[in-house]
């Protein structure tokens, strides 16, 4: 049981808090990183804010901080597929 929640958690997840776990960050460690603030990072994780609709400057930020590209931040969309 436990193994089904850890997959539901892990394809529930988006590209920004997916990559923040795959490099062993806390939100405060993406925090100093990056520079952006910590209720911003929690709504775009959390999906409250799109974070395709994140200024060019912020998604910069955040990749630099991952060490990836800023279209590994970006969520797909249905236009994409």
């Amino acid at each position: 049981m436990v193994f089904w929640k850890q997959m539901r958690r892990e394809y529930t997840m988006n590209n920004l808090q997916r990559i923040r776990k795959m490099r062993g960050l806390s939100q405060n460690g993406l925090v100093i990183r990056s520079g952006v603030s910590r209720s911003l990072i929690t709504k775009y994780e959390s999906g409250e804010r799109n974070i395709n609709k994140a200024s060019a400057d912020t998604i910069y930020k955040l990749s630099q901080a991952l060490n990836c590209s800023m279209e590994d931040i970006i969520e797909e969309t249905d236009i994409e597929r």
